[in-house]
């Protein structure tokens, strides 16, 4: 009897045949040593095709969810509402799992949790230079981001629009000064819009180095 143990990995440890041995015993020795004894070969082939389709289920799931979190981290990357760059990460890192970490190890994942905190780093240092540069104050930097939400219900002219008009909006309500509330728009305009840039280049690189680390 020929038995594909490689999708079986996880779940048995040895796969005993009578058959094959000669002594009559159909057993699975699970891969943390219980042993299970099966009633014949054909119930042992019967065991092995469940379980192996049990296992190849669980793999294709994880990967359907690990592409549905990188999707959705991409859409987050412009949608302030969503932590972008959190579910890219967690999709790799479920993407790994599917494969057992056989392929993406630990030292890739070091440099993924690296890269993604860097990502928060540079967004906020973004935002915070574009702020200083015009003068925005934080009411100026939350109505950018109130803006940005806003906007995707208004297509492109929304997306590129309303993070202006909600910063210049957040400064009004604390400065009733037009000509200082739109140079604080303008600076909080541009710190998200570097700040996205910046998120969307550096998930690019986790995408980069999780794909090289897979197929080389």
């Amino acid at each position: 009897m020929t038995i594909n143990r490689g999708a079986l990995s996880v779940f048995f440890g040895e796969i005993h045949s009578g058959s094959q041995s000669g002594k009559g015993d159909n057993y699975i020795v699970c891969a943390y040593g219980d042993r299970r004894p099966v009633s014949s070969p054909g119930a042992l082939h019967e065991t092995v095709f469940l379980t192996t389709g049990l296992a190849m289920t669980s793999t294709l799931l994880l990967w359907i969810l690990a592409l549905i979190l990188v999707a959705t981290g991409i859409v987050g990357l412009v949608i302030p509402a969503l932590p972008g760059i959190v579910l890219v990460f967690a999709g790799l890192v479920v993407a790994a799992w599917a494969e057992e970490f056989a392929y993406v190890g630990q030292g890739t994942l070091v440099i993924l949790v690296f890269l993604c905190l860097l990502g928060y780093g540079v967004d906020f240092i973004a935002g915070a230079l574009g702020a200083k540069k015009f003068g925005a104050g934080k009411s100026a930097v939350i109505g950018a981001t109130i803006g940005a939400v806003a906007g995707m219900f208004f297509g492109l002219p929304g997306i590129i629009a309303g993070p202006f008009i909600g910063a210049v909006a957040g400064e009004l309500l604390v400065r009733r000064d037009l000509p200082a509330a739109g140079r604080a728009g303008i600076g909080a305009w541009i710190g998200l819009v570097a700040g996205t840039a910046a998120k969307i280049a550096i998930v690019f690189i986790m995408v980069g180095v999780f794909v090289l680390a897979r197929f080389l």
